[in-house]
């Protein structure tokens, strides 16, 4: 089988097209909130040393919350979490729009926003590949591990 003929019929899955083009759609979003954030920063600061901060921001609460994230993964229902993840993701974004439409004159609300963002991004996508997607799959259980997607032949 090729490899065209195989993507063909993994897109006919209508479970799996909805989470791969939702993935997509969020990783392309997610990347134009990182720009953003960056521009944003140097924009209102004009310093290249206050732009360095919004990376700190970034990787300061994914090291110090590995631990608390892991706890959290095992303990709640994933599905739930993902969701509420998307839900702060987009209330970030939403933040970050009425800044910039208000003209925020300080850094200090844009570094909090990226401190937030990207650990929820990184603790969605954690918590979604516990989860499989099939039509059967009704819930996630806590115990439950394995791949992202389960396609079974029909």
């Amino acid at each position: 089988m090729s490899a065209p003929s195989v993507a063909s019929s993994v897109m006919r899955h209508r479970p799996f097209a909805l989470c791969w083009s939702a993935q997509v759609m969020s990783s392309v979003a997610f990347q134009m909130m990182s720009v953003a954030i960056g521009w944003q920063v140097y924009s209102i600061t004009h310093s290249a040393y206050a732009l360095g901060f919004v990376g700190l921001a970034q990787f300061l609460p994914m090291f110090l919350l590995t631990l608390v994230v892991g706890h959290v993964a095992d303990r709640y229902d994933r599905r739930a979490i993902a969701y509420i993840c998307q839900a702060i993701e987009g209330v970030g974004a939403l933040c970050l729009c009425l800044g910039a439409w208000h003209g925020w004159t300080d850094a200090m609300p844009i570094y909090a926003i990226a401190a937030i963002a990207p650990r929820v991004r990184s603790s969605r996508r954690r918590w979604r590949r516990c989860c499989p997607i099939s039509s059967r799959a009704r819930s996630c259980s806590r115990r439950r591990r394995g791949p992202l997607l389960r396609i079974r032949p029909r």
